[in-house]
C-alpha cells in the first residue's frame, strides 16, 4: 500500500476555504474519460482518515483541473469554493472543504494525458495532535514522523517511520530483543550496504513485522511495516 502513495501529498488550505459540516459524503467524481483505481479505501495517515484514488486521464492538466473549477467555483461569503498551488512541482493540487471533508486532486502531466491522485479525508477535530505510533515499539528519544494505517480486503496494514539519534546496532538489538522476548519468530536479520542498514522480520501468528533500520540525514531511520493477514 505505502509504496504505491510514494508521490502523495495531503493538502489542506483550511484558511481559504470553508468548512460545511454535514452528515452526507459529498460527490467528488473522477474526471472524464479517466480510468480510475483505489489506492485505499480506508486509510489513516498520521491520525486522519481517508480515502485515495488513483487516475489516468488523456485530458491535459489544465483540463482537469478545470473540470473541478467548474464544479467547485461557488463558496461561502462570495469566495471561492477551492484553493489552488503549484509549489510542490511537478504536482499542481486544487482542495476543496465540503460537509466537512477535504477534497483533494493532486494531478501532473504525461506523454498522453494526466495522472493523479484524488484524496477524501475527515477534517481535523483539533482535539490535540494524534498520538503517532502508539502501542508500536520504540527506543526512548524517537520521533514518529508518520503512522499509516489501512484497512484492506483480508488485510490489515500499518506502516511507520521512525526516527532517532541511536545507532542502526542499538535500534537493531532492541527490536531483536523486543520480539523475541515476546515469542516472535525470526524470519530475518541480515546487515547490508556495508552495514548501512539493517533489516528485521519477524511473526507471529497471522501478524508478521518488517523493518529496514538506515541512516539518513544524520539520523537513524526505521521503516516498519506491520501486517496482520485476515485483518483484526
Amino acid at each position: 500500500m505505502t509504496g504505491r502513495l510514494g508521490g502523495l501529498v495531503i493538502a489542506a488550505w483550511l484558511a481559504t476555504v470553508s468548512p460545511v459540516v454535514g452528515a452526507a459524503e459529498p460527490e467528488f467524481p473522477p474526471p472524464p474519460q479517466a480510468k480510475v483505481e483505489w489506492v485505499a479505501e480506508d486509510m489513516v495517515m498520521n491520525g486522519i482518515a481517508m480515502r485515495v484514488r488513483r487516475f489516468e486521464s488523456p485530458a491535459s492538466v489544465e483540463q482537469v483541473l478545470g473540470f473541478y473549477k467548474q464544479r467547485w467555483q461557488d463558496g461561502e461569503k462570495g469566495e471561492l469554493g477551492y484553493a489552488e498551488t503549484d509549489a510542490l512541482e511537478p504536482w499542481q493540487l486544487l482542495s476543496r472543504v465540503e460537509r466537512g471533508r477535504l477534497l483533494t486532486v493532486q494531478v501532473q502531466p504525461t506523454a498522453s494525458g494526466s495522472w493523479g491522485y484524488l484524496g477524501l479525508s475527515d477534517l481535523p477535530q483539533f482535539k490535540g495532535a494524534p498520538r503517532l505510533g502508539e502501542g508500536f515499539p520504540k527506543l526512548s528519544g524517537s520521533r514518529v514522523l508518520n503512522d499509516i494505517v489501512s484497512n484492506d480486503p483480508g488485510k490489515r496494514g500499518r506502516s511507520l517511520l521512525i526516527a532517532n539519534s541511536l545507532s542502526i546496532g542499538i535500534n537493531a538489538a532492541y527490536y531483536r530483543d523486543h520480539y523475541e522476548n515476546e515469542g516472535w519468530h525470526k524470519v530475518m536479520d541480515e546487515i547490508g550496504g556495508r552495514g548501512a542498514l539493517r533489516t528485521l522480520v519477524y511473526a507471529s501468528g497471522r501478524e508478521k513485522v518488517s523493518m529496514v533500520i538506515l541512516k539518513f540525514e544524520g539520523e537513524t531511520h526505521i521503516i516498519a511495516h506491520d501486517v496482520t493477514e485476515g485483518g483484526l
